[in-house]
């Protein structure tokens, strides 16, 4: 059932965000928390890849490398191996001479790993680089993995406003059967934010947007 609020007037600068999360139907199946913890498991039929993208690695130079490893950590992130692709990570280093896509890449694997530990910090500071600055103009994948990530994060961190606002520019993003997902994740956003934070989020410091951070 829809969450119950006490007889309050609703500022209209939230009813956007509120009438996005109307849209999910009081029948639908209970949402499942934003954040999903990640095990360490073994990489599988994948370690053959793995270490041939690591040996190629090895015989390349800069930034060809770097591609390489990072291709490498992506795979062990699928199979959240999570120790071994932070190391690899390391390797690569900030990739603050790679290029834009390489850097976003980056930024992604090691936000993944931060929320895996959860550490919120950790990750929203790996995704504020300045490629992603205009995140507009990036592919639409790219954009749905940024936006999710933050939007996880903002989450973990209790910036719960800056969490919705997130999901809310992420669902004209996603494919339509992701769409009911992602609405009833800003559901329980807002039915795990305090109630003060949801009536007058402009009093609550927890938007990037209110803090000038710049980053839509």
């Amino acid at each position: 059932m829809l969450p119950i609020f006490p007889r309050q007037r609703i500022p209209g600068r939230l009813l956007p965000i509120l009438g996005c999360a109307l849209l999910i139907s009081c029948a639908s199946t209970a949402p499942q928390g934003p954040i999903t913890p990640v095990e360490e498991i073994g990489v599988g039929v994948q370690a053959d890849a793995i270490q041939r993208l690591l040996d190629q690695a090895a015989d390349s130079a800069t930034p060809q490398a770097a591609a390489y490893r990072l291709e490498a950590v992506e795979l062990l992130l699928e199979s959240a191996a999570l120790e071994r692709a932070e190391r690899i990570l390391l390797d690569i280093g900030d990739g603050s001479s790679l290029s834009p896509a390489l850097q976003i890449r980056i930024a992604l694997a090691a936000a993944r790993i931060a929320l895996a530990q959860e550490n919120s910090e950790a990750a929203l500071r790996a995704l504020r680089i300045p490629a992603t600055n205009n995140i507009a103009s990036l592919p639409p994948r790219t954009q749905i993995d940024l936006r999710e990530l933050r939007a996880n994060a903002l989450f973990l961190a209790g910036q719960y406003m800056a969490a919705v606002n997130e999901r809310v520019q992420l669902t004209p993003l996603l494919p339509d059967a992701e769409k009911p997902g992602n609405n009833d994740l800003i559901w329980e956003i807002l039915s795990t934010a305090p109630l003060s934070t949801v009536l007058n989020p402009q009093t609550n410091p927890d938007s990037y947007e209110l803090r000038g951070n710049g980053w839509s």
